[in-house]
């Protein structure tokens, strides 16, 4: 039996964080149950986090990076004691209770998560994984993901850790970030626009919600088939299942993603002292211009401004977790074991 027939997904923690508009907005979070727990002290403790991108994370039993997880289990037996945790985006995953307002769609906006991203690594480290004397963290974003996290301030946490006596070793990485989109997608921007205001104009219709969801539900499959060649994406891909997602938060998270408008600079100071990992077959994310965007950051770096980006190309597509979920493996433990040799 390989490491991928024994794969298990914790059941969502629902966790109650804090954004600039809202206390309290549910958020759920899902480990990745080893195989096998080791709880020898005397292995390094690792702590994954996985922050996903547009429409993917986890739902019922599935997660987007379930073919990943395994594989690192397996290689890190023996060497380290690995934790592995998915930080679903707010509007996803969300217990069947809870009712999402078409009209405040604000709440889900990609803006608050850094901060909510925040508190999620610090409830980690303060409190599940309280007493350690020692942790590596690696926060590790997707697509969407990677711009939330890129931006999410992980130096208040070290000051907090070092106050508990806990030493940690935080090292980002960012697997196409979607700061730069290809021009191709950029070309749905009116299209997605037209129906943000057929929703501010006939949204409040008794039957629409349903109507809007059972649509959803059925064509978006679809839809998804027939661009997946457009974008390079696969559309044999098991994951996505549709009919788990809310098509009002995919919406307006679609439209603020196409929206998005970093120049070299700023993305450059975004990667700063980050791992970056770009796909040579991604038609999602411009994979050149972050490219060029490291390399920027990398002079600033020699001229005494940041922190070196580390590049790492994979021959894949902009799912690479999914499609060939080895060749990230590899990336990861290469950033692991490096993170624990320089402590």
């Amino acid at each position: 039996m390989n490491a991928a027939d024994q794969y298990r997904i914790s059941s969502p923690l629902y966790l109650r964080v804090r954004t600039p508009r809202r206390r309290g907005q549910v958020l759920s979070v899902r480990e990745h149950l080893p195989p096998d727990v080791n709880d020898d002290p005397s292995l390094p403790l690792v702590v994954i986090t996985y922050h996903p991108g547009f429409a993917a994370g986890s739902y019922e039993d599935r997660d987007y990076f379930e073919l990943l997880t395994p594989l690192l289990f397996e290689r890190c037996t023996g060497n380290f004691r690995l934790r592995a945790f998915t930080v679903n985006h707010p509007g996803y995953d969300l217990p069947d209770s809870y009712k999402v307002d078409r009209f405040d769609m604000d709440t889900y906006s990609i803006r608050y998560q850094p901060a909510i991203i925040e508190q999620v690594l610090r409830w980690l480290v303060l409190d599940r994984f309280a007493g350690e004397k020692e942790i590596l963290l690696i926060p590790y974003g997707h697509s969407m993901g990677g711009v939330a996290l890129a931006r999410t301030n992980t130096q208040r946490l070290l000051a907090d850790t070092d106050q508990q006596g806990c030493r940690i070793q935080v090292q980002k990485v960012l697997s196409a970030p979607a700061f730069v989109l290809q021009e191709n997608l950029k070309r749905n921007l009116s299209k997605v626009m037209a129906l943000k205001a057929l929703k501010h104009t006939v949204g409040r219709a008794p039957l629409y919600e349903r109507i809007t969801q059972a649509l959803f539900n059925n064509l978006a499959p679809i839809v998804y088939r027939h661009d997946a060649s457009n974008y390079r994406l696969n559309p044999e891909c098991t994951f996505p299942d549709f009919r788990q997602y809310n098509p009002f938060v995919l919406l307006d998270q679609g439209l603020e993603l196409l929206k998005l408008s970093f120049n070299r600079e700023r993305t450059a100071a975004l990667l700063d002292g980050s791992h970056l990992i770009l796909s040579t077959e991604d038609g999602m994310v411009d994979s050149a211009a972050l490219r060029a965007a490291a390399e920027h950051a990398n002079a600033r770096r020699k001229a005494g401004r940041g922190a070196a980006v580390r590049v790492h190309t994979v021959a894949s597509s902009h799912n690479a977790e999914r499609d060939d979920p080895h060749l990230i493996r590899e990336s990861l433990c290469t950033i692991v074991h490096s993170l624990a040799e320089a402590g």
